[in-house]
Parts: C-alpha cells; structure tokens; sequence
C-alpha cells in the first residue's frame, strides 16, 4: 500500500490485476467478430443513412465509369476490401477520409450482392486474385466504381512482412480515395474471354499431359521390348546348345508352348546370320581332305582345346545351320565359339568342364553313358577328340577310370563302346569324325 495526501492510503494493482488488465485490452483489440451479413448490413445501413442521408443503389443501376484519369475520391464513400477465400475485410470511409465501418463478409456472390446493394455509390478497391475478375463484375453491377489493384508494385505492400487483412482493407480504402494511381490498377478481362482462356489452357494442360502419356507409353514399350528381347535371346541359347523346352521354359518363366513357338520362329536364319551360315564369310574353303596346322589358332590354349579351323572344316562340309553338333570331349569350348558363329546347335560336354566356361560346357563322363538328347534324328555330326591315352596320362585327373589313366586294352574297348553307341543312335547320313 501507498501514502498520498497526508496518509490515505491506495490500493496497488496486483501483478495478476494488471496482466488480466492487457489481456482485455488486447481481447477488445482484436479484429471484428464474423457476423451475418444480413444483421451486418442492416445495422451499416442505418449509420450511413443517419450519417449521409443517402438512400441505397437498385441492383439495377448502372456502372459508374470515372472520366479521364484517376482522380482523389472526396465526394463518394471509398470501400477497401481484402479478399479472401471465405471471408473478406471491409473497411469504408466517410467523404472527409473518417473510418465509417469496419467488418467482414462472406466471399460468396449472394454476401457480396446483398452488401453492396446495399450500399450508396462508392469506390471500391480491391487487390487482383483468385476472386477479384467475379468480385469486380458483382459490385459493378451494383453501380460502383472498382479499382483493381496490382500488390506487386505496390510499395506499401512490399514492406509489411505480416499479413493483417483487417490493415490491408484500411490501406486499400485510404489509398484508393487519395491517390488512386498508386494502386497500379488492372483491368479484368470479360467473362467471355476468361472462359475462352480457360477453354485454351484447358486444351493445353490436355495436350501436355498427352504428350507426356505417349512418353512414357514409349518408354514403357522400349522397356518392355528390351525385356522382350533380352528373353528372345536367352531363349535362343538356350535352344541353340539343345537345351530341351522344359528346361528353356523354367529358365525364362514362360510356358513350354510359348517357348515352342518362339523356337520355330528361331528355326529361320536372320539375314545378318545368312553369310556366316553359310560359310560365306571368315572361312577358307578346304581343297584337300588332309588339314595339317602348323600352329594352334589362337586363343586355344586348353590342354585338349580341338584346332578351331578343323571344327570349322568339319561343318562346313557335313552340317547346315541349325543342325545338331555333339562334341562329349568339350575341352576348352572351342566347338561351342564356332558352332554359334556358324548358327549350329550343339552339345558340348566333358568329365570335367574347365571353370570359366562350367556355364556352357555340361558336366558328363561318357564311359558313364551317352549323353540323354531329346532328337538324335536332328544330330548331323558328332566329334570326337578324346585323349589318345598315355598321351594324355593325368592331364585331366588321377582318377583311373580316365581314359587317359586306363590300361590299353581298358581304353580301345571304352572308346569302342563309344563309337558303337553313338553309330547306333544316330540316323543315316549322320557322320562320326575322329
């Protein structure tokens, strides 16, 4: 407590006191209440009534179109409205710049009528938006003048950093009553062109995304045709070194009857394959039926590697592309390399395959038996390279079941067995080279 005037003491306010104090103020501070726009108009009506004497516009009344340039505002009232996508601010000024009234209105083109029908002949300003070219035709048919303004080169606008729409109708009022030119001002478009530009970028968005849709329906195409061919292509070494459908179909996920006709359609040559098929190009043909080489070709390092050109040789006189090559003495694979060059089919195995190509040479002891091929009646030439015995000797293993391991009479009655085995299942006109 205080002593003032000899004694008498006063009540201080409490710090509680004085913050519930702020807290009001700053409550009545705050913007208008959003209110029916019927009880809004009504009570704005009367003080404008009581303040001008006017009497309201007729939704009829025509527009009221400013002579010449822009001028100040004085003998009309001046309403500044921040738009907004539900509700707007209004603020109207009196004919000596005095604040009128202040308030909101739904963004709704009943709201807007009923207001400015309402109200007497005024300038209206209003910043362009989404809602300004409907806006803009609403109040002018009411009988108003509207400005509206570009925010962009507006000063003003530019410096405040925070957004108070109850300020910015304030500002658009008092602007558009002084000085008009400041507003920049725009002019809409008629309805019938904004329809027609709606119309055209409509038709433009349409041929956009058209375009874009037949991008990527290419690219989805190219996708699907690589993966396409990427199946084809195995599909077709699969087939090329007599792999049997089932085994192809498995492979590439696709039925035996979908492999089969794949297949036939690979049974005819492309026309890329037609000249080394046919041995028209890379190829010497033999004259004499005696083939000596000096030198290995190279490339053929593998112990038991066949010459490349005797293989060569050998298809081009007793086969024709797509006939059936087996060669159960595969070595380092090169009865493979030319019997896809020259579009044969083959059948290439050994005891035991050399690691970097254990992909392409199968696994397969012929003392064991001969080789389980689906169409014999398609095998054209078998080749036979086998280690000629102690030549040989524990190049290819230890194993004494080797040929190259064998005793000699072990060996002649193997290899034998072998010749006979295959001369029974091949069909006539099948040839054996040794």
């Amino acid at each position: 407590m205080k002593k003032k005037n000899g004694g008498a003491e006063l009540p201080r306010k409490s710090n509680s006191e004085t913050k519930s104090g702020q807290k009001s103020k700053r409550a009545k501070a705050r913007g208008p209440v959003q209110r029916d726009s019927k009880e809004v108009m009504a009570e704005l009506v009367a003080k404008l009534t009581e303040r001008l004497g006017s009497k309201p516009v007729p939704a009829n009344a025509t527009e009221v179109k400013p002579q010449g340039a822009l001028a100040p505002n004085r003998d009309r009232l001046t309403v500044g409205v921040d738009l907004g996508d539900q509700w707007s601010n209004y603020c109207i000024l009196g004919l000596e710049g005095e604040t009128l009234a202040e308030g909101q209105l739904r963004t709704t083109q009943q709201d807007v009528t009923e207001f400015f029908q309402a109200l007497s002949t005024a300038r209206v300003i209003i910043e362009v938006g989404t809602h300004s070219a409907w806006v803009r035709e609403v109040v002018v048919g009411c009988g108003h003048e509207v400005l509206v303004a570009n925010p962009r080169l507006m000063d003003g606008t530019r410096r405040r950093k925070r957004k108070n729409d109850r300020v910015d109708a304030n500002n658009l009022a008092r602007v558009g009553r002084i000085d008009p030119q400041s507003l920049f001002p725009i002019e809409h478009r008629s309805t019938e062109v904004r329809q027609d530009l709606v119309v055209l970028r409509a038709r433009d968005a349409l041929v956009a995304v058209r375009t874009q849709l037949i991008k990527v329906r290419e690219w989805l195409s190219r996708i699907d045709k690589d993966s396409k061919d990427a199946r084809n292509k195995r599909i077709f070494d699969m087939w090329l070194s007599c792999h049997t459908d089932a085994d192809i179909a498995g492979a590439v996920d696709l039925s035996e009857e979908g492999v089969r006709k794949i297949t036939q359609q690979m049974a005819e040559l492309p026309e890329v394959g037609k000249p080394p098929a046919s041995h028209l190009s890379d190829f010497e043909i033999p004259l004499y039926n005696v083939w000596k080489q000096q030198e290995k070709t190279a490339g053929a390092g593998h112990f038991g590697n066949s010459e490349v050109r005797w293989v060569d040789n050998l298809l081009y006189l007793y086969t024709r592309p797509f006939d059936i090559v087996v060669d159960p003495f595969g070595g380092g694979g090169s009865t493979i390399d030319v019997c896809k060059k020259r579009y044969r089919r083959y059948w290439v195995g050994d005891r035991k395959p050399v690691p970097e190509r254990a992909h392409q040479i199968r696994e397969h002891d012929l003392t064991a038996g001969l080789p389980g091929l689906p169409r014999w009646q398609d095998v054209k030439l078998v080749y036979l390279d086998p280690p000629y015995w102690k030549q040989a000797e524990g190049q290819y293993s230890e194993d004494p079941t080797d040929l190259a391991n064998m005793s000699l009479e072990e060996f002649n009655k193997a290899l034998a067995g072998i010749f006979n085995g295959f001369a029974k299942k091949l069909s006539p006109g099948a040839v054996i080279a040794l």
